[in-house]
């Protein structure tokens, strides 16, 4: 059978990842979400979701690779980054230069930049921090 939307086989390789880094775990109290956290959960929380839903390489007409693109961040209810840069350094230790296979493909990241900014919702101060990772999915 053939897979038409790898975006489910990266979202499940980068949940692993950051779950499988038990000091990101214990940082988050286990708050590794995919696109957006629950509602009155505490913070800080890790958000990862796709940026680009991804781009096919091909080999003629068969499709090869998939690539995309995903804002992978720590939230904090926070004035500052200070207490946020161990938790986002735990998520580049997780995925940067990572490669392993599931399900079926190679999958590769890297980061290919910084996201940091912050945002007031009711007047309350919030920050985040982490990267844009590039992942590739890469067909066995």
């Amino acid at each position: 059978m053939s897979v038409t939307n790898e975006a489910p086989v990266i979202d499940k390789w980068i949940s692993q990842r950051l779950t499988a880094s038990p000091a990101l775990v214990s940082a988050v109290d286990g708050r590794i979400r995919a696109d957006m956290s629950q509602p009155g959960e505490p913070f800080p929380i890790v958000m990862f979701s796709a940026l680009s839903a991804g781009v096919d390489v091909l080999a003629r007409t068969t499709r090869v690779m998939t690539t995309a693109v995903y804002l992978v961040k720590v939230v904090g209810q926070t004035g500052s980054y200070v207490p946020l840069q161990p938790i986002a350094d735990l998520i580049d230790q997780a995925l940067h230069e990572q490669e392993s296979t599931l399900d079926g493909y190679r999958i590769t990241c890297w980061r290919e930049g910084i996201v940091r900014y912050g945002e007031a919702v009711d007047g309350v101060q919030f920050r985040h921090l982490g990267g844009r990772y590039r992942v590739q999915a890469h067909r066995l």
